[in-house]
């Protein structure tokens, strides 16, 4: 039996007008309140509480240590790497790996609950970018390769290698205060195969000299103009299965 990274995203437009307004924070443990207390910006509060309900309404449908456990109960906090955990009622820490991702009024969240060394997922708006974002922040053959390509398949490939960039450095727990060169994201051929689904998980192929121990394994797919990007790194390869996470109740 395939093991099981179960994902979900979330639309926090209604919910974000709610909590402007002073409402809504009844899925928030006393550690999460207090946390909430301290942001400075609005927009990194909001995306924080959007971030926080998701990752809750996933873990309560998919992580069999916290069935029938209140969204309260559970709070989800930060290593100093910025790795989220989940404990309970504020104590001990459940086994598994958290990742938590923003862009907009949209949050991605992932959980797994197998051992493996990490997980990182990251969302980003299908966008063009600057010749200078290249040059900052990929690989020379990375460069190479975006350039051989036609629009629109330009900016899917740079949107791509720059969201799996994303998440495989929160594998690693070091985020963007890391190189981004240090992984290097392979070639994709066929972005626009004829008649392919854009809700379809495809695989891609990441390396990197620096952190080179275990096995890389990575994903992506379109989700509307947005692109979602999934990594693990663990010892083995294994097949996994991808599950969506609807359903909240």
């Amino acid at each position: 039996m395939s093991p099981t990274l179960y994902w979900k995203v979330e639309n926090g437009g209604p919910a974000m007008a709610e909590w402007q307004a002073g409402r809504g924070f009844d899925f928030l443990s006393p550690e999460e309140h207090n946390r909430l207390a301290g942001f400075r910006f609005e927009r990194r509060r909001l995306e924080w509480l959007l971030g926080r309900r998701t990752a809750k309404r996933l873990l309560c449908r998919c992580c069999s240590v916290l069935a029938g456990v209140s969204p309260e109960k559970i709070t989800i906090g930060n290593r100093s790497g910025g790795v989220p955990y989940v404990a309970i009622d504020g104590g001990n820490e459940i086994e598994g790996h958290l990742s938590i991702s923003h862009r907009d009024d949209l949050a991605a969240c992932a959980w797994v609950e197998e051992p493996v060394t990490g997980l990182g997922i990251d969302i980003e708006r299908i966008e063009k970018r600057e010749t200078s974002f290249l040059e900052d922040y990929f690989t020379e053959q990375e460069k190479r390769f975006t350039q051989a390509l036609p629009e629109p398949e330009q900016t899917l490939w740079v949107t791509l290698g720059w969201s799996v960039k994303e998440s495989a450095l929160k594998v690693l727990g070091v985020g963007l205060r890391a190189d981004t060169r240090e992984v290097e994201v392979l070639r994709v051929s066929g972005l626009f195969r004829a008649g392919e689904a854009e809700n379809q998980w495809k695989p891609v192929g990441i390396r990197s000299k620096t952190y080179g121990g275990g096995m890389w394994q990575a994903w992506w797919r379109k989700h509307g103009e947005y692109l979602l990007t999934l990594v693990i790194h663990g010892q083995d390869e294994e097949k996994w299965t991808l599950q969506e996470v609807i359903r909240d109740e």
